[in-house]
Formats: structure tokens, C-alpha cells, sequence
């Protein structure tokens, strides 16, 4: 790992003491000035930028050995984040202590400079180890459930018809009602329908509750739904469904594009492009890089990425690139669990069932897949790679 501050002046700087005295009228110490070491050890409050960029600023503690410590929250703060990190011995012994983690011992080829006449330390961090950011994304903390609210959609209609002197009318009213109250919000759909010389009839098609959990960016179902088609055929259902939601993700990280890895050796341009057009053009900093939030990639056609150094080097590689519905980026899931009652009006006895999915994105070309339903006298089980 590698670790530099600002170069300091080596040259012999003498005071004359004579006249720099405290109250006892005993002469000052000097010595770390006629050094070069202005700072002391102690903590100080430093405008942090990371790879250039102004992030927090924030109390930094320095010791006489010129190392930089930070706690583990101001580390996740400053965008690094923990779980990208690779396990090794080194990462275990920095993290002993979480109020006191040398960066460069837990981020590998990770770099501190000090620039002592501004108060400012830059980290350089591999973009690898940094937490995706997208403009679009809002963070759970920021998530709004919105204003308590009611609606009602409604549509009538009326036939009316005459056939050799006999008339027939018919009435048809669909609704589509809810309320958002306190994050819930609940769902009702049904129709109204009468004939001459019928019964009316009302029709509820469902009605359920429902609520996001931010957290497992999710969301949480009761009542009569229906159950997601991934794996298995959809079917309605009366019950409890906790399912994630794609739409809780950033725009640029919905649907399947593969990570394009690499290595910069200095302050990098990175360049992707898919027939001849560019999809995404971004700097990183020395170390290994991974970009991961590729959109309008389309279905099919390799990416060429191309890796400028800031020397004027350039350094050429291609990531294959196709694409099936089931696919998913690396590192991403997808799972539902459904428990309920099969919902048909046209049977008499409908089974009580469980249905359990997941999908996960392995690397970029292989996602895993696999799925169960458990009923009396009914068991499914699905499994496989895609």
C-alpha cells in the first residue's frame, strides 16, 4: 500500500530564541519548525476531498508519525464503501478499532495528502471501492411516503337496445378507489353491472394494502394480488406477498448491463463506447476501477472501453456483451415470497400455497435462478443458470 503526504522542505531552519520566550521567560521549542513539522500531533478539522473532490469536513486525527485516522462512519461517509473492499488480513486489523482506521491500511492502493497551508487532505481512493452514486437515486433517508390523500376513478356506461319491439338495458360501473394514510396505501377495484329482468351485481377484482420497506427496497402486500411471473405463471391470490421492487433502484441500474473492470495506473479518463457511440465517459483515480451503472445499452453489441492515462497513454479492451430477460447485473437480486390462497371464483375449494423466488446476477454472463410452490398434493421446484 502506498502512503504519501505533502513534501516538506528538508532545509535546516534556525530561530534565534533570544526573543521568543514564554511567561517564565524560558525560550520556546522550536525544533519541530526548524525541521518542517509544523503540525503537532492532535486532531484538527480538515476539508476532506476525495479523488479532488470536496466530500466533508471533518476532525482528523494526526500522530507523530504523520498517519491519518478516521472512525468508520466518517469512512462511509466519505463514499468508501466497506463490503467492495477485498477481505484480507490487512482490512481485518484496520477495522479493529473503529474510531481509529488508517485508510491506507484498510483501502488498498489508497493514497493521503496532507496540504498544510489549506487544512486539506485529498484521499485518493480506486473507484472500485467507492459506493455507486446516481443523480436519480434517492436515498432512503430522503424517501417520502407523501401527503395522506383519498381518490375515486370511476366509468358508467348504459346500452339500451330495441329487438322487434323488446328492450333490453344494460348498467356497468367500474370503480378504482384508494387511500394513502402513513405510508400504507390501500387498493380497492371492482364493477357494478345489472340487465332487465337480472339481479345486480357487484364484482370486487382486488382489494389489498400496501407499503414500501425502504430498507430491502421492497414492497410489502396484504390482501388480494397477484403473484409475480419471473419464474412461474402469475396468479391471483388472497394473502401476504413481500416482493423487491426494481423501481427502488437508480434509473441506470435497472435491467441487465455487464461491469466493466479494470486497472488505471495513474488518473485516469475511462471511455465505453457501443457502436461507435459512447455510453458512458468518466475519470477515476490510480487502482482498479468498476463501472456499473451502464444504461441504454440495448439488448446485444460489445462495449469497447478504452483507458486513457493522464501521461497520454491509451489501453484498449472489449467486455461481450448480450443480453435475455432473465439476465442480471452482477451482484444484484431479485426475490419474492408469497403465502396466500389460490383465488378463483370458479372453484369451489382453493388451495392455501407458499411460492418462494430468487434470482441473482453472478458475473456478467451468468445469472442463477431458483423458485418452489408448496401445496397439498402439489410441490414445484425450478432451478438453473441463464
Amino acid at each position: 500500500m502506498t502512503h504519501s503526504t505533502q513534501a516538506e522542505t528538508t532545509t535546516d531552519v534556525q530561530f534565534n530564541t533570544d526573543y521568543l520566550v514564554n511567561q517564565n521567560g524560558n525560550p520556546l521549542d522550536l525544533s519541530r519548525f526548524e525541521r518542517g513539522d509544523s503540525f503537532k500531533a492532535g486532531e484538527y478539522r480538515l476539508d476532506v476531498y476525495v479523488n479532488n473532490l470536496l466530500v466533508e469536513i471533518i476532525s482528523v486525527k494526526i500522530d507523530n508519525n504523520k498517519n491519518y485516522y478516521f472512525t468508520l462512519s466518517q469512512i462511509r461517509k466519505l463514499g468508501v464503501d466497506i463490503d467492495k473492499l477485498p477481505d484480507s488480513i490487512a482490512k481485518k486489523k484496520a477495522l479493529e478499532n473503529e474510531n481509529q482506521i488508517d485508510v491506507t491500511l484498510l483501502v488498498p492502493d489508497s493514497k493521503v495528502e496532507f496540504d498544510t497551508s489549506n487544512l486539506r487532505i485529498n484521499l485518493s481512493i480506486p473507484q472500485a471501492y467507492l459506493t455507486t452514486s446516481d443523480r436519480n437515486y434517492v436515498p432512503p433517508s430522503r424517501v417520502d411516503a407523501g401527503v395522506n390523500a383519498a381518490f375515486v376513478d370511476y366509468n358508467t356506461s348504459m346500452w339500451n337496445t330495441d329487438t322487434h319491439g323488446e328492450q333490453q338495458t344494460q348498467y356497468y360501473a367500474g370503480i378504482n378507489a384508494g387511500v394513502n394514510m402513513g405510508g400504507w396505501r390501500v387498493r380497492h377495484s371492482g364493477n357494478y353491472s345489472q340487465s332487465s329482468g337480472a339481479n345486480a351485481l357487484y364484482t370486487t377484482v382486488n382489494t389489498y394494502m400496501q407499503r414500501d420497506i425502504v430498507a430491502l427496497k421492497s414492497q410489502l402486500t396484504l390482501g388480494e394480488y397477484y403473484t409475480q411471473s419471473d419464474l412461474f405463471d402469475s396468479v391471483a391470490y388472497s394473502g401476504i406477498q413481500l416482493a423487491f421492487d426494481d423501481r427502488m433502484l437508480p434509473d441506470s441500474l435497472r435491467g441487465y448491463a455487464p461491469i466493466v473492470r479494470g486497472t488505471a495506473q495513474t488518473n485516469a479518463k475511462v471511455t465505453v463506447r457501443q457502436g461507435g457511440n459512447i455510453l458512458i465517459e468518466t475519470s477515476v483515480a490510480p487502482g482498479p476501477f468498476a463501472i456499473d451503472g451502464l444504461s441504454g445499452s440495448g439488448y446485444a453489441g460489445d462495449l469497447a472501453v478504452t483507458v486513457t492515462e493522464a501521461d497520454g497513454r491509451e489501453r484498449s479492451f472489449t467486455v461481450p456483451f448480450a443480453s435475455v430477460s432473465q439476465l442480471m447485473r452482477p451482484g444484484f437480486y431479485r426475490y419474492s415470497l408469497v403465502l396466500g390462497k389460490y383465488r378463483d371464483d370458479r372453484l369451489s375449494d382453493t388451495p392455501e400455497f407458499l411460492q418462494a423466488t430468487y434470482q441473482k446476477g453472478l458475473d456478467n454472463r451468468l445469472t442463477g435462478y431458483t423458485g418452489a410452490i408448496a401445496a397439498e398434493n402439489y410441490q414445484s421446484v425450478l432451478g438453473g443458470l441463464g
